[in-house]
């Protein structure tokens, strides 16, 4: 099943139905995203569009600012992940000179 999802006045896209049905976000072919890019990076603006090639989604095309989000938000989990490590070394004695005399008995 294709449906037709309208980008603007004027644009639409066809989205493959049993895979934007799943994901609930427009799904195209890797094909008519090749023919018709333009319009994908239109579309990223407002939502993710889902690639699939032969009914498997394959890849996602966003927006730079959703682009930029996501980095910045993996960026973010690590600096907390790393503040978490060190609490929990520093709460049980681990010094800069144990850890750097655990790391040479290799």
């Amino acid at each position: 099943m294709i449906k037709m999802i309208n980008l603007s006045s004027n644009k639409q896209i066809h989205q493959i139905g049993h895979l934007g049905d799943i994901t609930g976000m427009p799904t195209v072919s890797a094909t008519y995203a090749k023919r018709n890019f333009g319009a994908m990076i239109d579309a990223a603006q407002s939502e993710p569009v889902h690639i699939a090639r032969h009914n498997k989604e394959v890849a996602v095309l966003i927006s730079i600012e959703e682009y930029e989000r996501a980095r910045g938000s993996r960026w973010a989990e690590f600096d907390r992940l790393s503040t978490i490590a060190a609490e929990q070394a520093k709460a049980t004695g681990l010094t800069e000179k144990r850890l750097q005399k655990i790391l040479s008995e290799e």
